[in-house]
Order: C-alpha cells, then sequence, then structure tokens
C-alpha cells in the first residue's frame, strides 16, 4: 500500500458543508487515514470572502500516483485538490512535481502535513515535516478554526461508508 498526502482548498463562503462534501468524494476512491486541522487562509489583500478552508488528509492505496492524482480529478470539481506527496516520489514534469513546492514553502501546508504525517521526511531536504514547520517562505500562517475529524466522520455517513 502507498500512502499519500492531499491538500484540500475550498473557499470559506462555501462552509464546512462544501469540505464535508468533497471528503465523501474523496472517499469514494481512497482510503482516508488521518485529518488534520482545517485553517483558514486569508491574503491581507484579500477580501473575508475571498478566504479559503485549508486541510490535509493522508490517504493510502494500491498502485501507482498517476491513480492516486486521477483519482482525486472527482472532487476537484468542487475545490482545489492537491497531491502534495506520494510516498518518496520525487517527480518533475510538465504534469507533475512531487513533492509538491507548497510541502515546503506553505506554512499552512507543512504544519497541516505534519499532524497527519508526523514522521514523513521530505525527500529533497532529508527532514521530517515537523523540522519544516516555520521555514517557510510565506509569511501567512493561517488562523486554525476547528479540528477536521468531525467532517471526516460527516463525509463517511454521507458517502455511506
Amino acid at each position: 500500500m502507498n500512502r499519500f498526502l492531499v491538500q484540500i482548498s475550498l473557499n470559506i463562503t462555501r462552509g464546512s458543508q462544501g469540505l464535508t462534501e468533497i471528503l465523501s468524494e474523496v472517499l469514494k476512491k481512497n482510503k482516508i487515514l488521518s485529518i488534520s486541522s482545517v485553517y483558514k487562509r486569508k491574503e491581507i489583500f484579500q477580501a473575508e470572502l475571498e478566504a479559503q478552508f485549508i486541510l490535509v488528509i493522508c490517504c493510502e492505496q494500491e498502485g501507482p500516483w498517476q491513480d492516486a492524482q486521477k483519482n482525486l480529478k472527482i472532487a476537484s470539481r468542487r475545490g482545489q485538490v492537491t497531491l502534495l506527496v506520494f510516498e518518496k516520489e520525487v517527480i518533475m514534469t510538465p504534469e507533475m512535481t512531487l513533492p509538491s513546492p507548497d510541502l515546503h514553502s506553505d506554512p499552512i501546508a507543512i504544519l497541516a502535513a505534519a499532524e497527519v504525517w508526523p514522521g514523513y521526511v521530505h525527500p529533497i531536504y532529508k527532514k521530517p515535516l515537523s523540522s519544516l514547520v516555520g521555514h517557510g517562505q510565506r509569511t501567512d500562517r493561517g488562523e486554525f478554526l476547528f479540528q477536521g475529524q468531525n467532517l471526516l466522520e460527516e463525509a463517511r455517513k454521507l458517502s455511506g461508508l
């Protein structure tokens, strides 16, 4: 089985129900092992209605990263769903970059990813995610909103699992 990390972002105006719907779609084709807290990102120049929910999930499946990417496209119609890492794969092609640049430049993505896969060692930096928290190039850290576990439980009910 291969583990991978996925970042989900969604406009905050869609509410937590929007996140639950995306998670329900992801659950139909992926086994979700854990879910991070939910954070709010709002850039300084953005209006409150342009803020984003951000969370990371750790999933598991058989098959290569291409299968994971294909299975995640279903949910991307409702929000942005980004494959952050797939095991220790290092890929740089026009179609895919793994690990995602967000995993070393976005403090929110790093923090949320460290919550769900604390032992993951970044294959390029050779450091655990927990040591990369705070080293992102962006200055926004986001705002903690709530734990994600309730969303995952609601998504399981919605998807009939």
